[in-house]
């Protein structure tokens, strides 16, 4: 038993997964202490609302993290490639403007609509390149 915890415990898929656990509540103690010193009387209304809130409207933290999502998967595809890509949310903020601008400004029918507006928004994020 000893032996196979200590396999785990050395292995690198545990040492990654404890490495972003530990990222993950340094931010959160980093940005707890950034909002006590910025306005001491709403510091904790708000760490909870940040801790919270996802449980309570999971539709909007679904909106917003979507972008953050796309160019997560982008950057790691050019990674994965050997490619290295730091302009990934610029990128997507500019196919999503073209694909945007087609979808609203343009009357096509509605076969032929999507299709324009996919590669108005590959051409945005190629521009953004």
């Amino acid at each position: 038993m000893y032996r196979k915890l200590k396999s785990v415990v050395r292995s690198k898929s545990f040492s990654a997964f404890t490495s972003a656990l530990l990222a993950i509540f340094l931010g959160l103690l980093i940005g707890f202490i950034v909002m006590v010193i910025a306005k001491p009387e709403r510091a904790a209304a708000a760490f909870q609302k940040i801790l919270f809130y996802g449980f309570t409207d999971p539709g909007n933290v679904f909106y917003f993290a979507t972008p953050i999502l796309m160019t997560g998967l982008a950057v790691g595809f050019a990674f994965k490639m050997g490619l290295f890509n730091i302009g990934a949310s610029g990128q997507y903020t500019m196919g999503m403007f073209f694909a945007m601008y087609v979808g609203f400004h343009f009357g096509l029918s509605s076969g032929l609509h999507w299709i324009v507006c996919v590669l108005a928004g590959m051409i945005g994020g190629m521009l953004g390149a």
